[in-house]
């Protein structure tokens, strides 16, 4: 999934991106756990959840940008990190998972058509 968003930050040097899964221009680093996703979001101006009270006002957001710069390990909220997580997981699907979706729907479709083909050049 990729959201456009106007002003997000890096979860590891607090320095400002453009979006929440893409590398820091700074660090070159990308979240990559569900958890670190869930922090990056969390640091994404735009992004809105009331659950978890996003987004965060300006002060918030920039209290929280200089915690990480100081290399604060407790700088997230937990619970909200939670919220944002569990409601991630309703929504981004694991590739295998699709997957091995399609191949099960359209396996015998495809089988099908390649039985079909296989009779009609035969005859």
């Amino acid at each position: 999934m990729r959201l456009p968003m106007k002003e997000c930050a890096c979860i590891y040097c607090g320095s400002k991106k453009q979006f929440y899964n893409k590398p820091c221009p700074n660090c070159k680093r990308v979240p990559s756990s569900a958890e670190d996703v869930a922090k990056s979001l969390i640091l994404c101006r735009e992004f809105q959840l009331d659950g978890a009270n996003l987004p965060l006002d300006t002060s918030e957001w920039q209290e929280l940008l200089e915690k990480i710069r100081r290399g604060d390990q407790q700088a997230f909220d937990t619970r909200q990190v939670e919220i944002v997580a569990a409601h991630q997981s309703k929504y981004v699907k694991n590739p295998r998972v699709i997957a091995l979706g399609s191949v099960a729907f359209f396996g015998p479709v495809l089988i099908g058509l390649l039985l079909l083909a296989w009779y009609l050049l035969k005859s």
